[in-house]
């Protein structure tokens, strides 16, 4: 597969799965999630900051690290954050373990980002990036587009779509260890 469409389509794969599903299916869940786990309207503000909260500080960390070790590591991390997240939240029976699913789902976005622009900077000729930032980017859309069918109509609600995210997000792992680099390359090259 050429490095622009396996770039595109991991990275596409992977922003759906951290930004649509672990990060902004939350408001699509969150009432559903207030039926089965009572919780008053300023909680509900509280929880949706967790995610915020953790994008903001994964942001900032995953740029130093991808910079230092390359795209990979990060971008596997961000799938394996998503993972675990939507499990907790699956799994859910209070509040605080919603907020630590937040959290935890809100960290993959955060990872994602960095790792996916610096592979792209990294493996894609310069005339094609805004091409390629473009197609994974679109993943955002995608992702959420694709939660609301699955949280309107999957059997068990919100938490076996929750299942189902996060087992897309297990399968993201794949791609990414396979198509983006593990390193830094030597000055002046590109992979």
């Amino acid at each position: 597969m050429k490095a622009s469409a396996a770039l595109g389509v991991t990275g596409f794969s992977l922003i759906a799965v951290t930004y649509g599903m672990a990060r902004f299916s939350w408001g699509l869940m969150l009432p559903e999630v207030a039926h089965d786990i009572p919780f008053s309207s300023r909680l509900a503000g509280v929880l949706t900051a967790c995610s915020f909260a953790a994008y903001c500080v994964s942001i900032i960390a995953a740029s130093l690290l991808a910079q230092r070790i390359g795209p990979r590591l990060p971008a596997v991390v961000a799938a394996l954050c998503a993972a675990v997240g939507l499990l907790l939240l699956a799994l859910s029976s209070s509040p605080l373990m919603l907020a630590n699913g937040l959290f935890i789902a809100g960290l993959s976005a955060g990872l994602a980002s960095p790792a996916l622009a610096d592979a792209v900077s990294l493996m894609i000729d310069i005339k094609r990036q805004p091409q390629v930032n473009t197609i994974i980017n679109a993943g955002t859309s995608a992702g959420i587009i694709f939660s609301v069918p699955i949280l309107l109509f999957m059997p068990g609600g919100w938490r076996a779509a929750c299942l189902l995210f996060a087992v897309i997000a297990l399968i993201c792992v794949i791609p990414t260890l396979r198509y983006l680099p593990a390193g830094r390359p030597a000055r002046g090259t590109r992979h």
